[in-house]
């Protein structure tokens, strides 16, 4: 399914670390700077593009997790950057690591503008693509 950017509409989304919500900002013209310079590589590729691809492979949380930090409104009770990516590496108390990495991942996502039934969609395209790799 692809979306194009007329059906996104970036929002506040949150995920739960340690008995606590913490709030991300929409991912708006802004964060896409941000995440230009960040992510952009040598070969000009845009770095929005970048990140869209590097996100798709779940096993590579690095990007998603330094989206997080930038949206984060409460950055101080993590302190800096490196303080966050240690404690959510570690899990929290209420579920294991890789919730924890999905929790942020789709809240991320919701940042960006994604619907939940955009997100449901894209799940089928990725269990699908998933099922064709095995069979063929």
């Amino acid at each position: 399914m692809a979306i194009s950017y007329q059906d996104l509409n970036p929002v506040c989304a949150s995920f739960r670390f340690n008995d606590n919500d913490y709030e991300l900002r929409p991912f708006d013209l802004a964060a896409q700077v941000w995440a230009h310079t960040e992510f952009a590589t040598d070969d000009n590729k845009n770095g929005v593009d970048v990140l869209s691809t590097r996100i798709q492979d779940l096993s590579d949380f690095e990007p998603i997790l330094k989206c997080a930090w930038h949206l984060l409104k409460r950055k101080r009770h993590f302190g800096f950057y490196d303080e966050f990516v240690s404690q959510i590496s570690k899990g929290d108390i209420a579920s294991n690591q890789s919730k924890l990495i999905g929790d942020i991942y789709n809240a991320f996502v919701k940042t960006l503008g994604v619907s939940q039934p955009q997100l449901d969609q894209i799940k089928e395209d990725l269990e699908l693509k998933k099922h064709n790799a095995a069979e063929g």
